[in-house]
């Protein structure tokens, strides 16, 4: 029993090659970035839920809209993101809505307007939106309109804030096609 000598006794401790030890170090830092991004990535997925109407996901004019919503989104020719304007042929999205600031939020037909309380049906369902003394109403041609101009069944896009994690959205600015 006594045959069992120092040299060829194997310490629990034993260093491992410094190859190893760089692969085991970098699978760690793969692992640990992977689950990083996977929380990152569900984390944008909780906060843009609810949202339908920001440009994040509905896409405004065509960046990641669904199709037939916004001015790349499809619909019959000539329509206005899959919603034709009143009066037969439309002008195209892009042509009625360069108009805006920047690209509408929301695009849809108008169903009602009462008080300061715009009622609008986009792709996604219908939608309030708060007029204010400060929203901007423009016709398609770039002339500014008014309040008289948002009659039921003309189509709009509007430019403005959401709030309440997209319950609640105030417009800036509203693009109302008048017809031909």
């Amino acid at each position: 029993m006594d045959a069992v000598t120092e040299s060829s006794v194997v310490e629990p401790t034993a260093q491992r090659s410094p190859v190893r030890r760089r692969l085991t170090i970098l699978a760690s830092g793969a692992i640990m970035a992977s689950l990083m991004l996977i929380g990152a990535f569900s984390i944008g997925v909780w906060v843009g839920a609810g949202r339908p109407d920001t440009t994040a996901t509905f896409g405004g004019f065509g960046g990641g809209a669904p199709r037939g919503v916004g001015a790349n989104g499809g619909g019959a020719p000539g329509a206005l993101g899959g919603v034709q304007p009143p009066g037969g042929q439309g002008q195209g999205a892009a042509a009625v809505f360069n108009v805006l600031s920047r690209p509408a939020d929301i695009i849809g037909q108008i169903a009602s307007l009462n008080g300061d309380s715009l009622t609008v049906n986009s792709q996604l369902g219908a939608r309030v939106v708060t007029l204010t003394a400060d929203t901007k109403i423009l016709l398609s041609d770039g002339t500014a309109g008014s309040r008289a101009d948002l009659q039921q069944g003309r189509v709009a896009g509007i430019v403005g804030t959401a709030a309440n994690g997209g319950l609640s959205f105030t417009a800036e600015e509203v693009a109302v096609v008048t017809g031909q």
